[in-house]
């Protein structure tokens, strides 16, 4: 699972990069107005639900490799040395946003500019990295319930997990449904962390369950027209089943993990290319809100609906690529910072504080 070069799993890269290019398609359907449900105007629009019912697996797989990593690490806040490479991708890439949103006369924040930035607020996709920095930060007691506990007892963990946060599409306006939700990051840690323990493998049962879900998520969120311009649905609470927190989500996530977290390949050029993308995701996931501002509002490249269904994924592999470009060029330069403090900034803090130590 470890590649010859250094300690980087690639099926767990591989992950990563498919989890940043669903990250895309899931906001490109979104913000052309694709709900958790359609009227069925044909076979592109059954298409187009295939795919975003696949797509919003996205951010709990993020969640999930977090979970496989951290949940090995003992008491110890070594793991937060990332969080200055997040928050230069959220100021860098929310300043960014903001200049092309004043640009092209959309809004022009003014004087909450800086409070938008530093509340996640500016870059709304930025709002992962806020959660994911909490999470950074309750590693060490997570860890530590997990490591208490039996297989047995991880299981019974998860569950209940899994029940208070999964059915909140049963009844939304339901407490008992919808109250938990927000813990659903935590599900989706000690999901990673128990596939990291007991390293299940599973040939083909993963790949049946994944299809089974996402064709059934994607089949029961069709209305039905009937009689004129009303539309029937199995269910009115689509937001919640196309949620994260989802059930269907769920299973579907943990299907494409145990598919391709152990996933190997000895072709060396892709498991540079997959290690280069996985090691900027986040760059890319935070880069992508530009490029859809530019493309989606902006110029208005888009179709309509349903030819729109089929057209989203083309779009999303051009923002990708434009994520990537930008992205990338934001760790350089947040690599060429985190150099220069280290070696020059750091050792002369040091040499003041001995002096200063030696003076008394």
């Amino acid at each position: 699972m470890v590649n010859k070069g250094g300690d980087r799993v690639f099926g767990i890269d591989l992950i990563r990069v498919l989890a940043t290019f669903f990250v895309v398609i899931v906001h490109a359907y979104t913000q052309n107005g694709w709900s958790g449900s359609f009227v069925y105007l044909g076979k592109k629009m059954l298409i187009g639900n295939f795919v975003i019912s696949l797509s919003i697996t996205a951010v709990p797989l993020f969640m999930m490799t977090t979970g496989y990593f951290l949940s090995k690490k003992g008491y110890s806040y070594k793991h937060l040395k990332t969080i200055p490479s997040l928050i230069f991708a959220v100021v860098s890439t929310s300043l960014l946003a903001g200049f092309v949103l004043k640009k092209f006369s959309f809004i022009d924040y003014g004087n909450d500019f800086v409070y938008r930035i530093l509340t996640f607020q500016q870059n709304p996709y930025s709002w992962y990295i806020a959660i994911y920095i909490g999470t950074l930060f309750l590693v060490p007691f997570l860890n530590t319930l997990w490591a208490n506990l039996n297989k047995k007892q991880h299981r019974i963990l998860i569950l209940t997990l899994l029940l208070l946060v999964g059915f909140s599409f049963l009844d939304y306006k339901n407490p008992l449904f919808t109250l938990w939700n927000p813990v659903y990051p935590f599900l989706y840690y000690f999901l990673g962390a128990y596939i990291s323990k007991y390293q299940p493998k599973l040939k083909y049962t993963p790949i049946l369950l994944l299809i089974a879900v996402v064709v059934t998520r994607a089949l029961i969120s069709i209305k039905i027209p009937i009689g004129g311009s009303t539309a029937k649905s199995l269910t009115e609470n689509w937001g919640m089943l196309m949620s994260r927190y989802s059930v269907f989500t769920v299973i579907a996530a943990v299907c494409i993990f145990l598919i391709l977290y152990q996933k190997e390949t000895k072709f060396k050029f892709l498991r540079d290319a997959v290690r280069f993308v996985g090691e900027r995701s986040l760059y890319i996931f935070l880069s992508s809100y530009i490029f859809d501002v530019c493309l989606i509002y902006r110029w208005k490249i888009m179709p309509d609906w349903p030819n729109l269904a089929l057209f989203i994924p083309i779009i999303s592999i051009v923002v990708f690529t434009l994520s990537l470009v930008l992205g990338s060029i934001l760790k350089i330069i947040y690599d060429i910072i985190a150099k220069s403090v280290t070696t020059e900034i750091v050792p002369v803090i040091k040499s003041l504080a001995r002096k200063r130590k030696s003076s008394f």
